[in-house]
């Protein structure tokens, strides 16, 4: 179902399903999906980089809490290991420009995915029309924008560079030599605490039967 609401003056804004395209915005559509393929793609490689590196008897086990939902805070870890951190110096120079990278497509990744699609606009250039809608307190804000077809392949591109870059790097990471490089001498009580938590892992979890369902 699709409808039409008005929020002020001759501003309206469509909702409801968007089922179809219509047949000159299927290069915008595909472009898109393309992009949001390769965006989960350069994202989950990201995230092993950082997970495979994230272990106490590592140098680089000593991070604070691992982010596991902000974008923004696992780029900011990927800069303090892989741009700053001594162990890591044969990958600087890249992993700077790959930060660089990272910041401009997760800007394009958030207009994209949290914005409203309100059709296509002819052109020239031919566009696909957008709307943001806010709240400031109780004051109701709308922003437009459009996309146009360049600029949703120059996002694919981007991410296809990050995607590439970060597989050189991964390539790297993962052989035997490049963890054992990174391997940190652990003191008694380290060794006997990291027994421990292997030893607790592999107990079976206590299950708490209630007879009746909490109030």
């Amino acid at each position: 179902m699709a409808i039409s609401i008005v929020l002020g003056g001759e501003k309206h804004i469509e909702l409801g399903a968007i089922e179809y395209g219509p047949e000159d915005g299927l290069p915008f559509i595909t472009a898109l999906g393309l992009a949001y393929l390769n965006w989960g793609r350069m994202e989950q490689t990201l995230e092993f980089l950082l997970r495979y590196t994230d272990d106490p008897r590592l140098a680089t086990g000593a991070v604070p809490k691992f982010p596991d939902t902000s974008f923004r805070f696992k780029v900011k870890l990927f800069k303090k290991l892989y741009v700053k951190h001594p162990r890591f110096s044969q990958f600087h120079e890249a992993a700077e420009s790959i930060v660089v990278g990272l910041k401009k497509a997760n800007e394009s990744r958030v207009r994209v995915v949290h914005c409203n699609f309100q059709g296509f606009d002819p052109g020239p250039p031919q566009a696909m029309k957008a709307v943001i809608v806010k709240y400031k307190g109780s004051d109701l804000q709308t922003l437009d924008g459009t996309w146009t077809f360049q600029a949703l392949q120059e996002f694919n591109q981007l991410l296809c560079f990050l995607n590439n870059d970060l597989a050189a790097i991964t390539a790297k990471v993962i052989t035997p030599e490049f963890l054992q490089s990174l391997e940190r001498p652990l003191s008694q009580t380290e060794r006997a605490i990291l027994a421990i938590r292997r030893i607790l892992s592999r107990l079976p979890r206590l299950r708490i039967e209630r007879p009746f369902p909490l109030a």
